[in-house]
């Protein structure tokens, strides 16, 4: 007779636990952020660089080449989510691994400007397919330590961020641009490499309607961490119907999260990635010309400013405000719910924006402070918009809701370098204002969403009744009197059996 005891997917990873196997996946997820990092990162301090390089190009045109990367990630952000929720996480990961390796070369070896504007496009588009890779280890993690695990990670965005503006500083002088680029492409291979060695995730199974395949995966990552599979049989919720169509993020459990969060995403990645290049853009416009400007160019000196040691070393301290935000971001996670932090966050930074209009474009020393605390709020809102929003949708649609949303909050990172690095040497007050109203007006849309996650688990359905809010420990004699027909998964018994601080951790 076939038992009757049944666990669902949340039940079942909570009670495998955090081990060998999801330590491994934190190195490789560690080593994306890192190489995305510093491919984004490099675009802050190759502009000035390249205007030595080629003497007539024009700001517009250093703007542009940030721009054009936004513009394939915004490409790249769609497809991939949609085809990662229809063929899986890691397939897609693997592939984008392959088109960033290969176009970072491309970038390095470049003869043209046009070249240039290509190959970066198409790095773009490799960096934003790589996301299903955090969504993949994501619903791997336990839930008592699943948001904790995500913002460790991202921890080495900034370590990636440091360690380019060090290779700048020490490459750009003496071997250029070009060695720089190629170096900053190396780690794609590397992570290329290290995927072979991941399943794909078995709530994508489950969901695409392979049963079998995610109990096999399941069994290699129990044993992987010494731990038995939970008593009875996998049941949960299949939608192979659901997975990867768009159209569900406008269902009507969804709606109005989607339409809020696709503003929050375009003020997050405007905020950020505004306030990095920002930061490079108010040191160039620097009246003096001492050792941290060094004028390379004599037939295009207006344009060419190389940054100098003491930029560079600007540039590492505002830095390391984001690696402050991940304690900060850590602090705030059991205490407050995910939207009250989201308001936080972007109410934070506009205060900063706010204090910007009071200070001169030539006060660095001021300005580096406020970019530190800057960069503290808004790369901690942009990580977190990632965590809410794989928090929000479902297995079905999860990687398409946060490829569309990643893909929408592109139109800030377009938006961004012609007002941080053109506009804002025409009319410096107009360019902070602009930063002031965009920020604002995310702080209102995080006030306003209608979903709280904290403490919920992640459901697998559009329609998905069942109460994945409290993971489980083991599954009890009482569960058997459960009804096999209705398929509800049973989790009297569990709570009985955790103790006092598995408790906690879930709640939180």
């Amino acid at each position: 007779m076939e038992s009757s005891v049944t666990y669902n997917l949340e039940q079942c990873i909570d009670h495998i636990g955090f081990g060998q196997f999801q330590w491994r996946f934190g190195i490789i997820l560690g080593l994306f952020s890192m190489t995305e990092s510093m491919e984004m990162m490099m675009l802050s301090i190759i502009g000035p660089a390249l205007q030595c390089y080629w003497p007539d190009l024009t700001d517009f045109q250093v703007a542009s080449l940030t721009s054009c990367v936004f513009l394939g990630m915004m490409i790249g952000a769609l497809f991939s989510g949609i085809l990662a929720d229809k063929y899986g996480r890691r397939r897609v990961g693997m592939i984008s691994s392959v088109i960033l390796a290969v176009s970072g070369v491309a970038t390095a070896i470049a003869t043209t400007y046009s070249w240039v504007l290509i190959s970066r496009t198409v790095v773009g588009l490799a960096i934003a397919g790589e996301t299903p890779m955090f969504i993949l280890a994501y619903e791997y993690i336990p839930s008592f330590a699943r948001t904790v695990c995500y913002v460790l990670a991202n921890l080495c965005w900034s370590i990636g961020s440091i360690l380019v503006y060090i290779l700048g500083m020490t490459i750009l002088p003496l071997y250029g641009w070009r060695i720089l680029t190629l170096v900053c492409a190396f780690p794609a291979i590397m992570i290329l490499l290290l995927i072979c060695s991941l399943p794909e995730s078995p709530r994508y199974y489950v969901a695409s309607g392979q049963q079998e395949k995610a109990e096999r995966v399941l069994q290699k990552v129990a044993a992987a961490n010494n731990r038995p599979l939970p008593e009875g049989k996998l049941v949960d919720k299949q939608a192979t119907e659901e997975c990867g169509s768009i159209k569900y993020l406008f269902h009507a459990n969804y709606r109005r999260s989607t339409v809020l969060l696709a503003y929050m995403w375009i003020s997050s990645c405007f905020g950020y990635y505004g306030i990095v290049l920002l930061n490079t853009e108010l040191m160039t416009l620097a009246k003096d010309t001492n050792s941290s400007h060094v004028v390379l160019n004599t037939t295009n000196s207006t344009k060419c400013h190389m940054l100098g040691t003491n930029d560079y070393m600007s540039l590492i301290f505002t830095t390391f405000g984001e690696m402050l935000g991940m304690p900060f971001l850590l602090f705030l996670i059991p205490r407050m719910g995910r939207r009250s932090i989201c308001v936080l966050q972007f109410s934070l930074a506009t205060v900063l924006f706010i204090l910007l209009l009071f200070v001169p474009p030539n006060a660095l020393t001021t300005i580096s402070i406020i970019t530190f605390f800057g960069r503290l709020f808004l790369n901690s809102q942009f990580i977190f918009m990632y965590v809410y929003s794989m928090e929000v949708y479902p297995t079905v649609i999860r990687s398409a809701a946060v490829g569309c949303g990643s893909t929408i909050g592109r139109i800030g990172g377009i938006s961004a370098p012609y007002i941080a690095q053109a506009l804002v040497k025409r009319a410096y007050h107009a360019a902070i204002g602009v930063y002031i109203v965009v920020i604002g007006l995310g702080a209102l849309c995080a006030y306003l969403l209608p979903i709280e996650t904290k403490g919920q688990g992640l459901k697998q359905a559009v329609v998905d009744t069942v109460d994945v809010s409290k993971p489980t420990e083991h599954v009890t004699e009482s569960s058997r009197l459960a009804s096999v027909d209705e398929k509800r998964t049973v989790n009297e018994g569990y709570e009985s059996t955790m103790d006092e601080k598995t408790k906690k951790n879930i709640t939180e």
